[in-house]
């Protein structure tokens, strides 16, 4: 299995979508799956390189009414892989929302419809589920993951929400316990979602989020901040992506 080059991952804070009172950053994830830099661009599949992987991640505060600002948003440099947090929709929904070139992978939905992930990967794309419903509880941890099949690798990519109201402790617990599952298989792992923890001031949440993801060789790559309230009074960095810097 070959090796994946992320010396320098880039992490590029996206066009913002703005909301009421504040603004939620998008973070796009790229690095090369070859290491091999000289092609990265010489070859492509539907407009973007399959040299270079680039992830999305957005808190999107409900999907409905804002795929068509997505797809414009990002016509020039279209992700491999868009994972949301806060879709807000049902499962029926989640199915009948069009990205064009784009399918849904892996989603969880609340029982009260609020809130939950998805994951949509690029039709050329070979994935796979990961079944981590067992995780899955309201507010505490909200989860899903997809293998995603490349010709040097294998990723899993993993998207999550916690919720500011929910119980920590069952977050971190159960967190790891997925963290050991999928480390046994040895693929490369990353993470992304909102932690609903500002990583811009040293608390104990992020203190403890931190030392646990080490422990499994996962480090942060967004170091800007990710929400931003009336109109930059006040910033905070609550959405991450974490990714894994060697193999097993």
């Amino acid at each position: 299995m070959g090796k994946l080059n992320i010396n320098n991952p880039k992490v590029n804070n996206s066009r913002s979508f703005y909301l009421p009172n504040h603004t939620e950053t998008a973070k796009q994830l790229v690095f090369k799956p070859d290491g091999n830099r000289d092609q990265a661009n010489s070859d492509s599949i539907n407009g973007f390189s399959k040299k270079d992987l680039t992830i999305f991640h957005q808190n999107i505060r409900g999907l409905k009414g804002k795929t068509e600002e997505i797809m414009v948003n990002k016509a020039t440099n279209p992700p491999h892989v868009l994972c949301f947090t806060e879709h807000h929709l049902e499962s029926y929904q989640l199915d009948s929302v069009l990205l064009l070139n784009y399918r849904l992978m892996a989603a969880f939905c609340r029982t009260n419809y609020r809130n939950g992930v998805c994951i949509c990967g690029h039709e050329s794309l070979q994935t796979s589920n990961m079944e981590f419903q067992q995780y899955c509880k309201e507010k505490d941890l909200e989860v899903y993951s997809v293998r995603l099949y490349l010709p040097m690798c294998t990723i899993v990519i993993v998207n999550l929400y916690r919720s500011p109201l929910g119980n920590f402790n069952y977050f971190l617990n159960e967190l790891e316990i997925l963290l050991h599952s999928v480390s046994r298989n040895s693929m490369r792992l990353i993470i992304c979602g909102d932690f609903n923890i500002n990583f811009m001031v040293d608390t104990n949440h992020k203190r403890l989020l931190n030392s646990l993801l080490a422990t499994f060789g996962l480090y942060s790559t967004v170091d800007f901040p990710t929400r931003i309230f009336n109109n930059k009074f006040a910033s905070f960095c609550i959405e991450k992506f974490y990714e894994i810097n060697y193999l097993w």
